[in-house]
């Protein structure tokens, strides 16, 4: 069974050069256990962000201005009262790097890497990149928790916009998705149109780029080529 990470950041920025607030990894299987937590902290790594050339952005300040509780509060809350989770603190840029080393040190080829929207990798890609580190994935392993929101409505946090709380929420939906799909992980025609969809998709006629059209292969006549 293929290995899962649920990632999640919080940033000062929505750009893939955004400064990095806090980042939460957690590993998990489909079964809904959750094997390994662990939170980066790196408020105190803002500075020397900002001077390697990531970004902050006023539109994003005022979001976070405008919430009940703010992110400092958040991780200052999970601080030695969340169970079971490995927190680094990081001081410096490379405190940050090593950190993101180790908690992705055991992605494996068949290992699957969970996010929501196009947002939290491509940001740690690029701050990976931009000072020389691997990127620990391949692009074919990445997977996006928002596209299962047809199938599951997504979890509600415990504590909103904590990323750890929102890795466990998105792990929540995630496996409850998986739960609907067979042993393929691809969801069941009927879990997608219905209850009441029973016939098999039909193959529809192609148009090429010269305009020319190819009716439709009679199901037919190709299982008598197979045969």
């Amino acid at each position: 069974m293929p290995r899962h990470y649920m990632i999640d950041i919080e940033t000062w920025d929505t750009a893939p050069t955004a400064v990095i607030r806090a980042i939460a990894t957690a590993i998990f299987n489909l079964d809904g256990e959750v094997i390994w937590k662990g939170l980066i902290d790196c408020r105190r790594t803002v500075d020397a962000q900002i001077e390697s050339g990531r970004t902050i952005d006023a539109a994003t300040i005022h979001w976070w201005a405008s919430r009940t509780t703010r992110l400092s509060e958040m991780l200052d809350m999970a601080d030695g009262k969340t169970s079971n989770v490995e927190i680094h603190t990081a001081s410096t840029l490379g405190n940050i790097l090593d950190s993101i080393a180790y908690a992705t040190s055991t992605i494996q080829a068949d290992t699957r890497i969970w996010s929501r929207g196009h947002f939290d990798l491509p940001i740690l890609a690029h701050l990976l990149t931009s000072q020389g580190r691997p990127i620990p994935w391949r692009h074919n392993q990445v997977r996006d928790v928002r596209t299962l929101d047809d199938l599951v409505p997504p979890s509600n946090a415990t504590i909103p916009h904590h990323p750890l709380a929102d890795c466990l929420a998105q792990i929540a939906q995630v496996c409850k998705a998986m739960e609907l799909a067979p042993a393929t992980g691809q969801p069941h025609p009927r879990t997608v149109f219905g209850a009441g969809f029973s016939q098999p998709l039909r193959a529809c006629p192609t148009t090429d780029w010269h305009g020319a059209t190819t009716p439709a292969p009679d199901p037919s006549t190709q299982e008598l080529a197979n045969a």
